[in-house]
């Protein structure tokens, strides 16, 4: 189970690491959204994050791998909000979109249950432009055109239906398919190329991002 409500812990009370003034590389056994976007405090806002701190990239990073997540400075055009809670969470990434107005992408990465996914919204749209998820030997999701750089490095899983993979009626010899699972190096690749490898951010930047608990959800709650 990838998704479900989170309880965040009292990360503002944790001693954080002393700043080091550069970039904080990431990318594997985590969560992130990736916004088209250079407006880090408007993403921190629309996101509805509670007792925001601002906070070093090597702080926010740390405290992103505890609970909450991480508005990071903006990187070519790009701002990407980290945290261990965004592992799997696709739900009301379409309401980012359209409150921002700009694409939102979506990556997760763990394995040790072989999670895997990437998403990619666009506003206005109403929907997702392409969706694909895996977890613990099956197929989560899989919704719109396959981009080529997920046909070149995940193989054919990603035209495969929601279920078990490798599914159950083919033959593990047939020329259908291609066996391997999905991994976290996929993930990097798709993030590198519809935007931001954030595996590859590195060097002095003392700019500031925000930290804070994340919502259960994005959407306004009618009451």
């Amino acid at each position: 189970m990838l998704e479900g409500p989170q309880q965040p812990s009292r990360q503002d009370e944790f001693e954080l690491p002393e700043p080091d003034g550069r970039r904080s590389p990431f990318g594997y056994k985590i969560g992130w959204l990736a916004f088209a976007s250079a407006n880090r405090d408007e993403i921190a806002r629309v996101a509805d994050l509670g007792r925001q701190r601002p906070m070093t990239w090597n702080q926010g990073l740390w405290a992103a791998y505890q609970s909450g997540a991480f508005v990071c400075p903006a990187v070519d055009g790009w701002t990407l909000m980290v945290g261990i809670e965004l592992l799997g969470r696709t739900r009301d990434l379409d309401y980012l979109s359209s409150q921002l107005g700009c694409e939102v992408q979506s990556f997760w990465s763990h394995r040790v249950s072989s999670a895997h996914g990437w998403a990619r919204l666009v506003p206005d749209s109403g929907e997702s432009e392409r969706t694909f998820g895996y977890a613990d030997g099956s197929v989560l999701f899989n919704t719109g055109r396959a981009t080529d750089v997920e046909v070149e490095t995940a193989g054919s899983i990603v035209r495969a239906a929601a279920g078990p993979w490798p599914p159950l009626d083919v033959e593990p010899e047939s020329d259908q398919l291609e066996w391997r699972e999905p991994d976290e190096e996929d993930v990097i690749a798709v993030a590198a190329t519809w935007g931001l490898d954030p595996t590859g951010l590195d060097g002095p930047d003392d700019r500031l991002g925000v930290w804070g608990v994340l919502p259960d959800t994005w959407r306004p709650v009618v009451r």
